[in-house]
């Protein structure tokens, strides 16, 4: 099973600004044909895990056209809160269509440790 692990670190929370992190893989094989074909990746699951020390907001974007969208007009993208010491999972059962991007801010206090995030399963959309 095709899994990766990403952290957002203390120093990029502790900004309070947006942090954005890509979850998409691509990889490159040539086919039977002799050309490159390139397949996207998305996670089927993903399980953020927040012991940083403080609560963190987060939102995931599972489109380009909703990373257009928020970077045009970010107020339309509330984030919701994952508290300290506890983990949220999303799966494609219920929320996760292709998750591209996670969003994840730190809207006060001072984070001692990274935002794990893990994700499971990529499958090609």
């Amino acid at each position: 099973m095709r899994n990766k692990n990403f952290e957002i670190v203390a120093s990029g929370l502790n900004t309070h600004a947006v942090q954005i992190l890509d979850t998409v893989v691509t990889e490159t094989q040539v086919g039977s044909s002799g050309l490159s074909e390139t397949t996207t990746f998305y996670p089927k699951k993903i399980q953020i895990i927040n012991k940083t020390g403080v609560d963190v907001d987060v939102n995931i974007l599972s489109s380009q056209a909703e990373i257009d969208a928020y970077a045009l007009n970010p107020a339309n993208y509330d984030l919701f809160t994952i508290l300290d010491n506890t983990a949220a999972t999303f799966s494609s059962v219920n929320i996760l269509p292709n998750a591209h991007r996670i969003l994840a801010q730190s809207p006060a206090g001072s984070a001692t440790a990274p935002l794990k995030v893990q994700c499971i399963c990529y499958q090609p959309k």
